[in-house]
């Protein structure tokens, strides 16, 4: 759901695909467009047991070239598993594309035009 502001929860027991939009956002009428100006929304998703953590962009393409910087992808969404949006993460560094370690329950990150690998604790990015 890359050029819609929805993520999609599978049930894997009964199959059932279930979608979560933002309000106020495109709908899948806009898939009938000519997809020009398409913003990009989710990056990159990946969920432990109690959330989903989705990187979030919405705005525009960016240049995706060899040798272009990547632009700073700093905001992470946190969702529950009925969809629930939790909380809207504002990071320093870029989260272009993430990597859940539910042993550390860290949240990893390589800075793709540097190589550094950054993590953000998952118990700190909810507050219960």
């Amino acid at each position: 759901m890359k050029h819609l502001p929805q993520i999609n929860i599978l049930d894997i027991p009964t199959g059932n695909l279930t979608g979560y939009r933002m309000k106020n956002s495109p709908d899948f009428s806009l898939l009938e467009t000519n997809m020009e100006s398409m913003d990009v929304f989710y990056n990159c998703v990946h969920a432990d047991d109690n959330y989903i953590y989705a990187t979030y962009w919405g705005r525009k393409p960016w240049d995706d070239h060899l040798g272009v910087e990547l632009p700073k992808f700093n905001m992470i969404h946190v969702f529950d598993w009925n969809g629930k949006l939790l909380y809207k993460l504002t990071t320093d560094r870029s989260f272009y594309r993430v990597w859940l370690d539910p042993v550390r329950k860290r949240l990893y990150t390589i800075n793709l035009n540097n190589d550094e690998v950054y993590y953000l604790d998952s118990e700190d990015i909810i507050f219960h």
